[in-house]
């Protein structure tokens, strides 16, 4: 079983992004993970433990001009990105389009969907790859001196890891983020699996 979970980095001060998160009803961990880059755990839904972080990235961005970096990562297998700026995704990033669609099977046998498009599992025009591989859209949310083509290469490399959640960590690493509160989930700080440096908000 490979790992999952739900985030957001948000470039502004922890006392600011704590107060917009109560304030919005949000439950989550957030921590530093640099100087004004903010990461925010939520909290998961009862039964998965999944965090929708698509309201949150709406609330920090639309509502307090915060942008916003959002991810999701699934099964150790697809790290999803998310831009967020004045309450709309600018930018999306998949690391690997062959986890993405859904295969029903039909009379001419199993057919995966991609973008409105129907696609046999053996075809190899179907999308496959990184998908919104560009590191300018992730260096506003990294401090310092960045290598850009090393985090290209990086946003490119699905392929060369077995688990997606370290090439997610090494992108954090390449922003010069602390990649630790990046790459948790809620659950497990709760659970006292993950221990961090964290402040716990809840809605006023």
């Amino acid at each position: 079983m490979g790992t999952s979970y739900e985030g957001l980095l948000a470039v502004g001060e922890l006392d600011v992004v704590a107060a917009a998160l109560a304030d919005g009803g949000v439950t989550a961990y957030v921590a530093a993970a640099a100087s004004g880059r903010i990461a925010v755990i939520p909290k998961g839904d009862r039964r998965w433990n999944v965090a929708d972080v698509a309201p949150i990235a709406v609330l920090l961005s639309g509502q307090h001009g915060l942008p916003v970096l959002a991810h999701d990562m699934y099964d150790s297998d697809r790290l999803w990105l998310w831009v967020y700026e004045h309450g709309v995704v600018t930018h999306e990033y998949i690391s690997e389009m062959a986890t993405v669609g859904d295969v029903v099977e039909t009379s001419q046998g199993f057919i995966r969907t991609v973008d409105g498009v129907g696609y046999a599992l053996d075809d190899p025009a179907a999308p496959r790859g990184p998908r919104g591989a560009d590191p300018g859209r992730l260096v506003p949310f990294g401090v310092g001196t960045i290598d850009h083509a090393h985090l290209g290469r990086l946003l490119a490399s699905a392929s060369d890891w077995v688990f997606a959640n370290e090439m997610h960590a090494e992108i954090a690493v390449a922003l010069n983020l602390d990649p630790e509160p990046l790459t948790t989930a809620y659950h497990w700080i709760e659970r006292g699996h993950v221990e961090l440096d964290a402040i716990h908000v809840t809605p006023h």
